[in-house]
């Protein structure tokens, strides 16, 4: 009856929470793998822009640093990308998101890199999923495609 289901419920219970224990901390292995992927060695500027980034999206403050530290990891994109492809695009959104007034073809080819790169970064094994939770990348990007939606969709 109703307590045999209850006894049956928990065991399955329990083995569910094991299963689902199981499977965060693969991920958080992973994606310690992925944190180190996006280290110092490769730039100096990496922890740097994670960190400032994720201030923006939570905090909105930037500092003048912060807006050189991309810059400068966008002028190595090419070099960067098989290294840590989720710093580039995050770097990518930053820089679209100071574009957002800008109605010039520049914005244009800003989006097209973004998902050149992001299609590239996929296609070769060169991004995680897990490296979009420990960037804020998607954050970025949904507050773009807002922020674009504000400013360029036609009121009625």
């Amino acid at each position: 009856g109703l307590v045999g289901f209850r006894m049956v419920w928990h065991r399955g219970r329990r083995r569910r929470l094991a299963a689902m224990l199981r499977v965060v901390l693969a991920l958080a292995a992973r994606a310690v793998g992925c944190a180190a992927r996006c280290d110092e060695s490769h730039s100096p500027d990496l922890p740097g822009l994670r960190e400032s980034a994720w201030e923006w999206y939570n905090h909105g403050r930037m500092s003048d640093e912060d807006t050189k530290r991309w810059a400068r990891i966008l002028s190595s994109t090419f070099a960067l990308v098989p290294k840590c492809a989720a710093a580039v695009l995050q770097a990518l959104v930053l820089k679209m998101e100071e574009m957002v007034f800008d109605t010039s073809e520049e914005k244009t080819k800003g989006v097209h890199l973004y998902v050149k790169m992001l299609h590239s970064a996929i296609v070769r094994g060169y991004l995680e999923p897990e490296e979009l939770v420990l960037w804020p990348v998607t954050k970025g990007w949904e507050r773009l495609d807002v922020l674009n939606k504000k400013l360029w969709t036609p009121r009625s």
